[in-house]
């Protein structure tokens, strides 16, 4: 590939990140330099890589603990990452990360089983993968722990059925009142 000839200060007007003057640099390498600093390209590419030959150790101790740190840090991202990578396996399409960020903001972060506002959301395929469900957005729920164990491979209409009865449980018995309203006496 050709370079074309460009002044630093032309290239500057421009608003080019890199120039080509065609004249070797002080270690004679004919390349394109940086408009910041005016730093040869090649230059800079063999100083990284005898830099990264000689810092193996201290680069493989960074990014562990960048990891390590990481992962202590985003426990929740992380989680998601497993679960929609384990439900892209199972099934067909895909399922990213802001999709699934973006049906928890849909259900106001609440279960789409038995309502209740929850923080530990997982993946659900409303039409079970193992009977012929797949990743497409509109076959993706977000269900409780609990939901989602109920749940397992029924298909829609059962769901619905055992649903009805875990809502009715947790709204309408003796139980409910009581977490509702701890402070007032039940007889």
């Amino acid at each position: 590939m050709t370079e074309i000839l460009i002044k630093r200060n032309a290239a500057k007007q421009q608003n080019l990140i890199y120039y080509f003057t065609g004249k070797p640099c002080g270690y004679g390498h004919i390349a394109k330099r940086k408009v910041v600093n005016g730093a040869c390209f090649e230059c800079a590419l063999l100083g990284t890589k005898k830099w990264r030959s000689k810092s193996t150790e201290k680069l493989k101790a960074y990014n562990s603990k960048y990891k390590e740190v990481y992962r202590a840090g985003n426990k929740d991202k992380l989680k998601v990452l497993k679960q929609v990578s384990a439900a892209n396996a199972r099934a067909g399409g895909k399922i990213y990360c802001f999709q699934v960020h973006m049906l928890i903001k849909e259900q106001g972060g609440c279960c789409a089983g038995c309502l209740c506002k929850n923080n530990n959301l997982s993946v659900d395929h409303i039409i079970p993968v193992s009977k012929g469900g797949d990743n497409q957005l509109e076959n993706i729920q977000m269900l409780c722990n609990s939901c989602n164990a109920r749940k397992r491979d029924k298909m829609p209409e059962q769901w619905n059925a055992l649903r009805a009865s875990i809502i009715k449980d947790i709204f309408f018995s003796d139980n409910a009142t009581k977490r509702r309203f701890p402070h007032h006496n039940h007889p």
